[in-house]
């Protein structure tokens, strides 16, 4: 279909006329996106605007520049983001900034107050301060149209909408949708998902499944990807796209789509602040001036349905716009102070739903997402669970005997309380696996760092200051000639060092670059599905891991050459048993530790 433009080539010379043709600077304007630009949905639109005003801004002589930022959130929790960008602009010396969620409304308003000499523009909202103007199209009014062909082309009678939230604009969509499928055909059914997102293809398509396993044959909604057409052609119905033509990036089962012109009003806006024209207003606006349109029919869209459609498009573009009217809504919101047909401000602040609407619940994306990590009801968690009990095991068998056999010549000599140490370490270090069953959150993550970190140095430091007492007292010709160290000294002056040390890195690491959860999903991780995140421990960067591996490495370093020289002493005083052991329990550790830390950077 010809898409319209709110401006015809006459008014651009008339406001060239208008416009100071040497401005001392360029005009900057700054948009702001909730979501990505590469939506090809309602982010993509305003991205489509922006470009259209630079290039009529450059074409009237206008010395402009532009910028923009997305991805700023979808969720009321998201704002900041959107506050920090606006504060930045303002230090920027922007002088226009337009918003592109509901949510961004209150935060618009404030900073307008406070920026009286600059413009602003929100999209969606209703609020207008002396500079701040309410910008919008009546995207109902294509949804009532979407109505009307899922009406005719059902064969189920029931078809399907996915609405973001339970705002105005939503139940608008919404509402027009049901007025215009129950005009055509009175005995349909409306169901609706609510997926609490704005831009969430996951959700969408999940959504979009599940209306039609429950007998929706053309489906409609709010949100900004193309997860509705892209299912439509994937289980066969019917689907109308909201804010790009979908069509082209699904198939023919995409009806049409309905389209938004952010350009031409934002355009209007920019003139009056340049030319010192600026009016407050709610600009609201339709098809009678090209701000809502509708993309190329389907191929497959019966010609008596065309001629449907295009009657209620005529109407809608000479202004006739009953669709909230008496006769289509309910009696008791038509019995309003606003006469036969809600008023703007009825409409802006819309808070209802047509009671035989079929409210089906709301979506979460955890419902929707496979998360990749080892748990203890699948076969790789089992096997860790296994695993870990029985080193767990290992462990307190190893501290029965020495309990009941102390008082040996072996333990005696080889310092009863260095070995509980030692014991304990070992035990640390296989509890630090159990953790890898366990959903990681900054606690998990913390305690498989901590866990194997402690459990390291109490079995290594202690382990490599016996053997060290040993070579002292036999010295390099491995005879019995030198004094031995006490424990107490022992402990003090080395094993204590050491594990003094490894706290110390552990709590720099903690404080300044803390392993904590991380989330990956296909666009970090290809080998992926689309519903997959990778869910570990990681740090930002990877120094704290360095750190830590070349200090517990030196420890082995030493230790294995202190081990090494007192290969050969009497049986009664080596270490190499316990030290077999405690490899043997360390390695298991180690290796899973190894991806526990590892960092954005993979090691």
């Amino acid at each position: 279909m010809e898409n319209r433009n709110i401006m015809n080539p006459q008014m651009y010379i008339l406001l060239q006329l208008l416009v100071t043709n040497a401005l001392c600077d360029p005009y900057k304007l700054a948009w702001l996106y909730p979501g990505p630009i590469s939506d090809y949905g309602w982010n993509n639109a305003m991205e489509r605007g922006r470009t259209y005003v630079d290039d009529k801004l450059f074409e009237m002589g206008i010395d402009s520049i532009s910028d923009y930022r997305q991805n700023l959130g979808s969720f009321p929790d998201d704002t900041p983001k959107a506050e920090e960008a606006i504060e930045e602009y303002m230090e920027e010396d922007y002088d226009m900034i337009i918003g592109g969620s509901f949510f961004w409304m209150d935060s618009l308003v404030n900073t307008s107050i406070e920026n009286p000499d600059k413009h602003f523009l929100h999209f969606t909202g209703y609020k207008q301060t002396a500079n701040l103007n309410s910008v919008f199209q009546k995207a109902y009014q294509g949804f009532y149209i979407a109505g009307l062909m899922c009406g005719e082309m059902t064969n189920s009678n029931t078809i399907g909408f996915m609405a973001p939230f339970r705002v105005a604009e939503v139940l608008r969509h919404l509402n027009a949708f049901y007025i215009g499928a129950k005009q055509r055909n009175p005995d349909i059914k409306v169901q609706v998902w609510w997926t609490d997102d704005w831009y969430s293809p996951l959700v969408e398509a999940e959504a979009a499944r599940r209306l039609y396993d429950s007998g929706c044959d053309c489906i409609s909604g709010s949100q900004d990807s193309v997860a509705i057409p892209e299912v439509a052609a994937e289980l066969d119905f019917w689907a109308i796209g909201y804010s790009g033509d979908f069509r082209i990036l699904a198939n023919e089962n995409t009806l049409t789509s309905i389209l938004l012109n952010w350009g031409p009003l934002v355009l209007e806006n920019v003139i009056d602040a340049i030319n010192g024209t600026w009016v407050q207003q709610d600009v609201w606006e339709g098809f009678e001036v090209g701000a809502v349109s509708l993309a190329p029919y389907s191929t497959k869209m019966p010609n008596y349905l065309k001629t449907i459609v295009n009657d209620a498009e005529t109407k809608l573009t000479a202004g006739d716009d009953s669709i909230f009217c008496i006769g289509n809504i309910p009696s008791y919101i038509s019995g309003s102070a606003s006469g036969e047909c809600l008023n703007s401000i009825e409409l802006h602040t819309m808070d209802w739903i047509f009671p035989d609407i079929d409210e089906r619940g709301e979506i979460e994306l955890s419902e929707v997402i496979v998360k990749l990590y080892p748990r203890l009801n699948d076969t790789v968690g089992i096997l860790v669970l296994i695993f870990s009990s029985v080193l767990v095991l290992s462990c307190f068998v190893f501290a029965i005997d020495m309990a009941l056999h102390m008082r040996s010549p072996v333990y005696f000599s080889s310092s009863v309380h260095f070995l509980a140490l030692i014991l304990v370490g070992n035990l640390l270090g296989a509890i630090s696996i159990f953790f890898w069953i366990l959903e990681p959150s900054f606690i998990v993550c913390q305690m498989r760092v901590w866990l194997f970190g402690l459990g390291f140095i109490l079995v290594f430091g202690n382990l490599f200051a016996k053997n060290y007492r040993i070579s002292r007292i036999f010295g390099a010709d491995l005879a019995s000639n030198n004094a031995a160290i006490t424990n107490s000294v022992l402990f003090v002056k080395y094993s204590l060092v050491v594990i003094v040390l490894e706290v110390v890195i552990l709590l720099v690491w903690a404080l300044l670059d803390p392993v904590i959860r991380i989330e990956l999903g296909p666009d970090k991780l290809p080998e992926l599905a689309p519903n997959e995140l990778y869910i570990g421990c990681s740090s930002t960067t990877h120094y704290g891991f360095l750190v830590f591996g070349i200090f517990n490495s030196l420890i082995l370093l030493v230790g294995a050459a202190i081990a090494y020289r007192v290969r050969k002493v009497p049986t009664e005083f080596s270490e190499l048993k316990a030290i077999s052991f405690s490899v043997s329990k360390t390695i298991p550790s180690c290796s899973h530790s190894r991806y526990t830390m590892q960092s954005q950077y993979h090691f």
